[in-house]
């Protein structure tokens, strides 16, 4: 009886770590999303990679995600909190009318609180250093560990090539007859036969060792 208790506690113990190593999480950001000045819309483009996002959700019901949405520190930080606030509910709610369980989204804004530059308040930037900050990422839960599974992720955040690798070209090696091989000649490598003229005589051929 103590043996079977100590090994259902062990079990207990063990179960975490087990699940942990099979699955995992994982950030994407979804670069193509973006909205307008002082907009909550999603534009075109965001919109198509949004539907390869809910397809993705679809084919793996275990995975949730917390829709992140961020950005630059243009205006006052309580309005960008805000702002991005009812961005990422746009996301959420996008989403759900494409047929993801509400509960398996959080939508929350960050606000100019976690900029990928150095871009933060008081700082002088480009446009383009403060559009890399406007984004909208998703923190995926559950992800199972296995490759197959990850690799659209990774595809679809960038981080990985949508088209396979292609393959270098290995050069092709002619086949060799070597000395006292049978005279057969390998396929692609025979020469045509040569006419005689009647009654000239017989020629004998030469083999060059390779």
């Amino acid at each position: 009886m103590l043996l079977l208790r100590s090994f259902f506690y062990t079990v207990f113990l063990l179960l975490p770590l087990f699940s942990a190593a099979q699955s995992g999480t994982m950030r994407v950001i979804l670069s193509t999303i973006e909205f307008s000045a002082n907009k909550t819309s999603v534009n075109a483009a965001g919109r198509q990679e949004l539907d390869e996002v809910a397809a993705l959700l679809k084919a793996t019901p275990a995975i949730t995600a917390e829709i992140g949405a961020h950005t630059d520190a243009s205006g006052s930080a309580s309005y960008n909190l805000k702002l991005s606030r009812s961005r990422a509910t746009a996301v959420r709610t996008y989403l759900v009318g494409k047929g993801i369980t509400a509960k398996r989204l959080t939508a929350r804004g960050y606000g100019e609180t976690k900029p990928l530059n150095r871009c933060g308040r008081g700082a002088r930037c480009s446009d383009a250093e403060k559009r890399k900050n406007r984004r909208v990422e998703l923190l995926l839960r559950n992800l199972p560990a296995d490759s197959v599974t990850r690799a659209p992720w990774l595809a679809l955040g960038g981080l990985a090539p949508k088209k396979p690798l292609v393959q270098p070209d290995v050069p092709k090696v002619k086949p060799t007859v070597s000395p006292g091989a049978p005279a057969q000649a390998a396929a692609g490598n025979a020469l045509p036969p040569t006419k005689r003229r009647r009654g000239a005589p017989l020629r004998k051929a030469t083999i060059f060792p390779n």
